[in-house]
Parts: C-alpha cells; structure tokens; sequence
C-alpha cells in the first residue's frame, strides 16, 4: 500500500459540504475510491462484497 496508495485531503468546513464534494467526484466516474463503498459506481461488485466481509471480520 505504501507503494501504490496515494492520499489526498482538504479541510472541509462542514460534513454536509464533504459528502456534496465527495457525490460529484463518485458520480463523475474520474476517481476511484475502492475502499469507499457508499454510493461508488467504479468499483465491481466482487469487489465491494470482498470488501464488506473483510470490514465485517475486522468488526468481530
């Protein structure tokens, strides 16, 4: 991860601000975000199933 994983962030005065920023870029298709399951269209299906039970385990 350290390799492959680039992080990026701005300071957002309000969480309703963040997610209107946060549903253009997912809907404009131009990012992926594959840990970020709401409301995600680039990501497969097999994926985020994966990824839902790996977050369940890790919950247990």
């Amino acid at each position: 991860m350290d390799i492959s994983c680039y992080l990026e962030w701005d300071y957002i005065d309000t969480k309703e601000e963040a997610e209107d920023i946060e549903t253009k870029e997912l809907s404009q298709n131009q990012f992926i975000y594959p840990l970020n399951r709401a409301k995600n269209k680039t990501v497969s299906k097999e994926h985020l199933k994966c990824l839902t039970e790996l977050r369940s385990k890790y919950k247990k």
